[in-house]
């Protein structure tokens, strides 16, 4: 299948508006094979296989869908439908739709002590803030009632142990996590230290999970 094949095929399934320029973008993104072939005397010649086209289809219905321009989103979409996309290249699209990948840590344990106690406030303040439900403020509803002062004391106290924690701050540090407060234990004895898997587990529920499937990876390929 030569370019303007594909290209009438692409119009003729959707998207009558697809140019030459918008596939050599999906060319230079490695979303979509060509194959160039130099029959000898000079010049190139550009073929597409069935499947090519296929993926510009994809790919098309993609960019719709998420309405931007992210690559790394979209490579990562067809492997899930299905499409072989280069390991390496899979690796960097994953690392770039990682949550906080592009973070640069501050230098100091000071830098990183404001950085974490600004995130959680940041974090504690959006979660209340919108009128929808989320999943930052089931996960504090754990911890009591927002409107209750004792409970908004223990929902940032869990926001800031996270948080203290994404940047590297330990409990041996000044202002570090602070596992001492008697909450989930069932002790009487104050100041005991808590385990902290199991301060997590009681903020993301994780004691009703019992048992995990046989099959995760095609579960998890389900949910996705």
């Amino acid at each position: 299948m030569e370019q303007d094949e594909l290209i009438a095929f692409v119009r003729d399934n959707g998207y009558p508006h697809f140019t030459a320029r918008q596939l050599k973008r999906f060319r230079e993104e490695k979303a979509v094979e060509v194959q160039i072939e130099h029959p000898g005397f000079g010049g190139t010649t550009s073929t597409y296989s069935a499947e090519s086209a296929s993926r510009a289809l994809a790919v098309c219905r993609l960019l719709k869908q998420k309405r931007g321009r992210d690559f790394h989103a979209v490579r990562f979409w067809l492997w899930l439908e299905g499409f072989s996309i280069e390991v390496g290249l899979l690796k960097v699209s994953i690392w770039n739709l990682t949550p906080f990948s592009s973070w640069k840590e501050p230098g100091t344990s000071r830098e990183r002590q404001r950085a974490a106690q600004a995130l959680a406030q940041k974090i504690f303040n959006a979660a209340w803030k919108s009128v929808r439900t989320n999943f930052i403020r089931t996960v504090l509803q754990n911890f009591g009632d927002e409107k209750d002062q004792q409970s908004r004391e223990d929902q940032q106290w869990f926001l800031n142990l996270a948080t203290k924690l994404l940047y590297g701050i330990t409990p041996n540090e000044g202002e570090g996590p602070d596992f001492t407060r008697d909450y989930v234990s069932e002790s009487a004895s104050q100041g005991q230290l808590e385990e902290p898997a199991d301060i997590f587990a009681h903020g993301l529920q994780t004691k009703h999970i019992r048992s995990l499937p046989k099959d995760l990876a095609g579960d998890l390929q389900d949910i996705a």
